[in-house]
């Protein structure tokens, strides 16, 4: 992202631009990447948590490093990319997933910040950032740390649930004395 003469460049400014009405449309890798990820966890229907991994050129400011702002969200093509979203419907497809109507009719906007409202891992890149390949491990280590604390879920439940019988066994025996 972008910030010089006040609007955005990279994919911000990209999608910014999407309106297949007036011509302006095209296959977003970005976008492509985001309609995928969503419509994979549409068709499987159960809480199928993706973790997006945030890579950006590094700004810098007087507060550090600076992640993606939400305002940018904004400045996003309300519109759908008919090239990107039938890239998506078909790649689904192709895969023997359903695709919905929304999906199929998506905004930019409402897909990158259905995106960017799940937890996800930042990459910053640059000169006074971390070096690539050390935050690409940082976020692949994040990403196995999510999902060994989902697969542990199911014996966390069950050692509340025998918690609970405990307590509940416990105040039995306090109303009995």
């Amino acid at each position: 992202v972008s910030e010089e003469g006040g609007g955005s460049g990279g994919s911000v400014g990209e999608l910014a631009r999407i309106d297949a009405m007036r011509g302006e449309d095209w296959v977003d890798d970005f976008l492509l990447e985001v309609l995928l990820a969503l419509g994979v966890r549409e068709a499987y229907r159960h809480p199928l948590t993706i973790v997006p991994v945030w890579a950006s050129a590094v700004r810098e400011s007087p507060e550090g490093l600076q992640p993606f702002a939400q305002r940018h969200l904004e400045e996003l093509s309300q519109k759908p990319s008919v090239a990107t979203n039938a890239m998506a419907c078909r790649l689904l497809r192709s895969a023997g997933l359903p695709v919905s109507r929304h999906l199929a009719r998506m905004s930019v906007r409402e897909a990158v910040s259905t995106l960017a409202g799940e937890a996800g891992v930042w990459c910053s890149r640059g000169d006074r950032s971390t070096p690539r390949e050390e935050a690409l491990q940082h976020a692949s280590e994040c990403i196995a740390m999510v999902a060994k604390a989902r697969s542990l879920l199911p014996k966390a439940r069950q050692a509340q649930g025998l918690s609970d019988d405990a307590r509940e066994a416990g105040q039995d025996v306090a109303t009995e004395m």
